[in-house]
């Protein structure tokens, strides 16, 4: 075979005057046809479209109909931890592997023309282009030849999700059939902490809006965690929502209102003291925040949230101390729920967080 090849570019160097700088490293190609040499000599317009059926009788080899290139199916084969796309332009495209828990290290191989091929997108915003030949930027090449290469290189997945890897050529064509899917999931389990600010000091009066009775911070750990329901404890007595307070709102650290009650008989409820951990007589008043979905992302931050709420006009305070009558408002252990990446519930926080206010004139 290599004599042959040696044979054919020699050949082909007298007929066109192809420069030793070409010739000489195909001629050490071991894996290439005269067919392909014949191929490329045209492509780089070193055979004339007319003289290819003289090349070809020269060499003894059969009229092709004077085409250049045969177009071949591309064929996908995939296993549990790979996904190999070949076809005629790229030679062949391996990922591995294609799926796994975050973060996941993917190795991409290609081996095939390296002119075919320009541009290497990973599928989550990353690209890659072919710079001087064999060398791609954090992909190494080995030569096998002029035309013929392997690269190699590996990429991170980060975020959960699914990515298409793809190769397009100089002109930014998808070239066929080079797409790989890698699938990462999210497999660690979250966790939520809630953590108190400290005791807020306040003072409200008849007719305020939007007073603050209690703040809490909560931070997500391991995954990112939507917080859906937060319990909140208004004491053991029914003049929270029967004398004081007409609406509760939950507001995240900017002032936006995440969900809000109206108090009555029909949204305040009737529990035992301490929360979803306890049991007991029913002693104490609870109003609960639904119908809400806020995410806390995993960024070591703590996002502060608060309950606050509207005074009535009217307050009847003449039996009160002097100080004005006192409200206690605490977020009970367990009382705020949340849902991490993977749809483990998480709760918190694990000792209940408390404040109170004074209702004055």
């Amino acid at each position: 075979m290599k004599k042959s090849i040696i044979s054919g570019v020699l050949a082909l160097t007298v007929f066109f005057g192809v420069s030793q700088t070409i010739a000489t490293p195909v001629a050490h190609a071991q894996n290439i046809s005269i067919q392909q040499l014949i191929q490329l000599f045209i492509s780089l317009g070193i055979i004339p479209s007319d003289k290819v059926a003289m090349v070809e009788a020269a060499f003894g080899m059969t009229n092709t109909t004077g085409t250049t290139s045969t177009t071949v199916s591309p064929t996908t084969t995939t296993s549990s931890t790979t996904q190999t796309t070949t076809n005629n332009n790229i030679g062949s495209f391996t990922a591995n592997p294609i799926s796994g828990s975050v973060p996941l290290q993917v190795t991409f191989s290609t081996s095939g023309k390296y002119n075919a091929w320009e541009t290497f997108n990973y599928g989550d915003g990353t690209n890659i282009s072919m710079g001087t030949p064999f060398s791609l930027n954090d992909m190494s090449c080995n030569a096998g030849g002029p035309i013929y290469t392997v690269c190699r290189g590996t990429h991170t997945y980060s975020a959960p999700g699914t990515y298409t890897a793809t190769l397009y050529d100089s002109q930014g064509n998808q070239l066929g059939a080079v797409t790989v899917t890698v699938t990462t999931t999210q497999t660690t389990v979250g966790g939520l902490n809630a953590t108190s600010p400290g005791t807020i000091v306040e003072s409200v009066h008849p007719g305020d809006q939007r007073s603050t009775l209690i703040t809490f911070g909560l931070q997500a750990i391991n995954s990112p965690i939507t917080i859906q329901r937060v319990q909140v404890d208004i004491g053991s007595s029914g003049d929270f929502y029967t004398k004081y307070f007409k609406n509760l709102y939950l507001t995240d650290q900017n002032g936006n209102v995440l969900a809000q009650i109206s108090l009555n008989s029909n949204t305040v409820t009737l529990g035992s003291a301490g929360g979803n951990l306890s049991s007991g007589p029913s002693t104490e008043y609870y109003v609960t925040f639904t119908g809400f979905d806020y995410m806390i992302p995993k960024d070591n931050a703590t996002h502060l949230f608060n309950v606050v709420g509207d005074l009535y006009g009217s307050i009847d305070l003449s039996n009160a101390p002097s100080i004005g009558a006192s409200v206690s408002v605490s977020i009970d252990s367990q009382s705020i729920r949340g849902v991490d990446n993977i749809g483990v519930d998480q709760y918190a926080p694990l000792k209940a967080i408390s404040n109170t206010v004074f209702v004055t004139p």
